[in-house]
């Protein structure tokens, strides 16, 4: 035992006595061809199990660097929906930057988004929303969006994982961006069910009428308001909605347990395969 012990240090001490060789020759080798690198590289190994581990090791460390050198490459945003500020936005909505401001082709400036709750919104700021939102499905654009998150919801992902919160942030964020492609001025509404929760039955909420979200019928299917008819992913003529019927809307007290948690893994869990006994 006491043998193989100083054997395993044996390696040890000569891998380590290779480290400083390793980090110094690695820059003066960069336009040779991998073989004779690692030939120059490891020629002072002291034997040629020590001189196999070096150039292993010098073989990874130089197809890494290949990897993160393209990784390192800064690629531009092909579309407004991957960009993430004004400037390079700016070229999508036609308009033109001046002194850091993208002007719009009437004269405009391009504003952040003020998200504001649903029935916040002025009758006319929710005509216009609805509007965008019937356009995007004409086009195809809303029925992307929405293959796109069915997609993640059965493969997983972005769904019951630490990527629950970043991938919806940056997905809303692109559909936002879409909907101003349509409509510069317009911003995606977001529904505080906190105000809900407050009510004996959260189902008999105002949202769920004929002015805001709709009416269900007995076959739970969205009778009215302005997503109805809306032709689904399944080619059904009418969305369907369980209002009630599982689930509940989020208290002030579930809000104010999460943000005094000091630690994410205390929000979120590791994401799990589906129909995976564990």
């Amino acid at each position: 035992m006491h043998s193989i012990n100083q054997k395993i240090i044996l390696i040890f001490s000569s891998i380590i006595s290779l480290l400083p060789s390793f980090i110094y020759s690695s820059n003066k080798t960069t336009d040779m061809p991998l073989e004779d690198k690692l030939i120059i590289l490891c020629s002072d190994a002291p034997n040629k199990q020590l001189r196999i581990f070096c150039e292993q090791l010098h073989k990874s460390d130089i197809i890494a660097r290949k990897y993160l050198e393209v990784a390192a490459l800064r690629l531009e945003p092909k579309s407004a929906q991957e960009c993430f500020n004004f400037l390079c936005m700016c070229k999508y909505f036609r308009g033109k930057v001046k002194k850091g401001i993208c002007i719009l082709p009437n004269g405009s400036h391009l504003k952040k988004s003020v998200r504001k709750e649903f029935r916040m919104l002025s009758d006319k700021e929710r005509e216009k929303f609805n509007k965008i939102l019937r356009i995007m499905k004409e086009t195809g654009d809303y029925d992307r969006f929405a293959k796109q998150h069915r997609r993640v919801v059965v493969e997983g992902g972005a769904h019951s994982g630490p990527a629950f919160l970043l991938w919806h942030r940056e997905f809303l964020k692109r559909f936002e961006i879409t909907m101003r492609l349509y409509d510069p001025s317009i911003s995606l509404p977001y529904w505080d069910s906190v105000l809900d929760s407050r009510i004996p039955k959260s189902a008999d909420s105002y949202l769920f009428s004929n002015e805001l979200f709709g009416e269900t019928d007995n076959n739970q299917s969205v009778i009215n308001g302005p997503y109805s008819p809306w032709r689904t992913l399944e080619g059904n003529q009418f969305i369907t909605r369980s209002v009630g019927e599982s689930g509940s809307c989020l208290k002030q007290k579930d809000i104010d347990t999460i943000m005094n948690k000091n630690g994410i893994l205390n929000c979120l869990g590791y994401s799990t395969p589906k129909d995976v006994n564990l």
